[in-house]
Order: structure tokens, then sequence, then C-alpha cells
């Protein structure tokens, strides 16, 4: 199974530039772009491409998860990974106790209105 976990474009170019310019930029910066937009360009390529090689992979399971939600619901994460978690007895209990203890909502930047 791959998980993917995905983020609004515009908002994930955002948080790399902001990384580069308030930070070490070795450490979620701008890769292979110079600003948001060939950021986000660049992304995009990379997204398209990896599901577009898991697509002539029909026997591996794919699940997506949104971000910031997955990081913020645990309700929302558990039910995207509940095919995972289930066959190996991880109630939704058991999961929101742990999904408790390990989020930090408080690291989550929102760069622009969720739509």
């Amino acid at each position: 199974m791959v998980v993917i976990p995905m983020r609004k474009p515009e908002d994930s170019a955002e948080s790399r530039s902001f990384r580069s310019s308030h930070g070490d930029a070795n450490r979620g910066g701008l890769v292979h772009a110079t600003d948001n937009t060939s950021q986000m360009i660049y992304n995009n390529y990379v997204i398209a491409n990896m599901l577009w090689m898991l697509s002539r992979a029909s026997a591996i399971p794919v699940v997506m998860l949104s971000f910031p939600e997955h990081a913020l619901d645990s309700n929302y994460a558990y039910a995207q990974l509940k095919s995972l978690l289930a066959p190996h007895g991880v109630s939704r209990e058991r999961f929101a106790a742990e999904h408790a203890k390990l989020s930090h909502p408080e690291f989550v930047q929102s760069f622009h209105q969720r739509k």
C-alpha cells in the first residue's frame, strides 16, 4: 500500500518558499525551483509522474491523505487509513489516542483559505 499525503498546490509551494526564507532551506525549502510558481510546477510534475507510475502497478493500493486534515482530524485520518489499520487490530479509539499524542497542530501552517 502506498499512502500519499496531499496538500493544496499553492500551500505546498508557499510552505517550501517560507522554509527557504525563514530557516534552513535544506529542511523543506524550494526544490528545483526559484519561486512559488516554479515550485508548484515542479511539485505537480513529480506528483503526476508518481501517480502515472502507480497506475501501471495495478496490484498496489493507494490511499491519499489531505493535508492538513490528516494531521488535525483523527477521525478523517482513521477513515482514510482504516483498510491498513483495522486488519492489525487498531481501533478508531486507539488511533485517536495515539494521534492526539503525536499531532502538533501548532506546527501546521495555513497560507491560504481552504476551499
